[in-house]
């Protein structure tokens, strides 16, 4: 992602989760804190094979209350809601938490799931913690082939066409722009802002 900012187009990357999961055999992981970052290690280190880990820098805070159970390929609850369902991955979870509040000033109850693993996914937990018709995804990565692109196969496999979807991700273009992270994510639209009036179009719609 954006993490390493001024460092630039060396440092800053928006399709290696892509590629990686391209990859046979590959599992690809994108935690989006210090105590899902643990959860991913120990994954890794039970798991056979090899892993790509995605390392982000660690936000202030972090969004659980205590260390929740974890398995491969699931999704992890955050914030319970049932308006609109949120998939995030990675550390954008910490504007999707700013987003989530200005939400709630709209009237709007957003569910939020954290994917630490993207590749492989679980279907039916993805498909069990849908609780809205509004599913958007959330990443700091291109928008092909990344979590929204996961997210869209599993609805689409499963003929989940009542479901109104939407990706919010970096554009299929090279980001060569420098800058602080705040500064890139408004940048490419996301920032918290950018973020609620995308989601709340979506839902008028």
């Amino acid at each position: 992602g954006f993490s390493y900012s001024v460092q630039g187009i060396s440092h800053n990357t928006s399709e290696d989760l892509s590629i990686m999961r391209s990859l046979p055999n590959m599992s690809v992981y994108n935690p989006g804190s210090k105590i899902e970052t643990e959860l991913a290690m120990h994954a890794i280190f039970d798991t056979q094979g090899p892993s790509f880990i995605r390392l982000g820098k660690a936000p202030e805070n972090d969004y659980y209350e205590k260390k929740p159970q974890y398995k491969i390929g699931d999704g992890l609850l955050i914030k319970n809601g049932n308006d609109l369902t949120i998939f995030c991955s990675g550390n954008i979870t910490e504007v999707v938490m700013d987003v989530r509040n200005k939400l709630k000033s709209n009237n709007i109850n957003a569910k939020i799931v954290s994917l630490i693993c993207l590749k492989p996914i679980n279907s039916k937990s993805i498909i069990s913690q849908i609780s809205s018709k509004n599913v958007v995804t959330i990443e700091e990565h291109s928008e092909m082939g990344g979590l929204g692109t996961a997210i869209a196969e599993i609805l689409m496999n499963n003929k989940l066409s009542h479901i109104s979807f939407q990706k919010i991700a970096l554009q299929d273009r090279c980001h060569k722009e420098i800058g602080s992270h705040n500064y890139l994510r408004k940048l490419n639209g996301l920032d918290s802002d950018s973020i609620v009036k995308k989601i709340i179009e979506l839902i008028k719609k």
